[in-house]
């Protein structure tokens, strides 16, 4: 029993620093849970992806990746590809469009209303630009103000507020041209 508590412990504390933004290594401890939690997420989304599902069929599915409920109102249309669900919360009334990617370690934040065209990429990882450190990775969040529209193919990039965080504004109409 000691043994899972203090695992359970170490699993914890590199979840929360992946989510503060600091670098998370291969060779830190609990880096196997980290990695072994993602294939545990990308399984549920290949559930997702394969078949047909109803509208609610969907949103459970999108709950046991996000590990929350998720509001009757949200419409997502699969395939959607996600490589860890539980720091990404979706607001009421989101529509994600089909062949868009979450990479949700740094933490993702749909606000109310947003609309999420095909092909869109939300990233929060990025690696260490020392190259001898190069497989460590940290996150940066990315929050999605209410009723913003993110056009296809749109990788949402915006300013940085003061916490360090990417926010796209109502104002900003994120497209690819």
């Amino acid at each position: 029993m000691h043994q899972n508590i203090k695992r359970s412990i170490i699993m914890n504390e590199i979840f929360a620093r992946d989510l503060n933004g600091e670098i998370v290594s291969p060779s830190d401890q609990g880096y196997d849970e980290l990695i072994n939690s993602i294939w545990d997420t990308m399984k549920t989304a290949t559930e997702l992806n394969n078949g047909y599902h109803t509208p609610d069929e969907v949103r459970r599915i999108l709950g046991e990746i996000i590990g929350q409920e998720v509001d009757e109102s949200v419409t997502l249309l699969p395939p959607f590809y996600v490589d860890y669900g539980k720091h990404i919360k979706i607001g009421k009334g989101c529509f994600i469009q089909q062949c868009c990617t979450f990479f949700g370690r740094g933490g993702i934040t749909l606000g109310e209303h947003v609309l999420v065209g095909p092909k869109v990429n939300i990233i929060t990882i990025n690696h260490d630009s020392d190259p001898e450190n190069r497989s460590a990775t940290y996150g940066r969040p990315v929050v999605i103000e209410d009723k913003v529209w993110i056009g296809i193919n749109a990788n949402p990039r915006a300013e940085s507020d003061n916490q360090g965080k990417h926010v796209v504004k109502k104002r900003n109409i994120m497209k690819r041209n």
